[in-house]
């Protein structure tokens, strides 16, 4: 890990489409990740696959924390 300054990425979701993105470019908005996957599937097969840890780090954005499967 470097020892300067550490930015966290902004990621982009919920009902992202063309119109929206082209709105955040626009407005330069400091987003560094898009998520349209629903836009694409035309909102006929919705769920959500977050990535909730990388390396052993929890990595996750609000209300996608890592939730252990119980074994038993």
């Amino acid at each position: 890990m470097s020892t300067g300054s550490i930015r966290k990425q902004a990621r982009g979701s919920c009902e992202f489409n063309p119109d929206k993105i082209a709105s955040f470019e626009e407005k330069k908005a400091p987003v560094d990740i898009y998520a349209a996957g629903s836009f694409f599937l035309g909102g006929n097969c919705d769920f959500t696959a977050d990535i909730v840890m990388v390396d052993g780090e929890r990595e996750s954005k609000t209300g996608r924390e890592y939730r252990p499967v119980r074994q038993g």
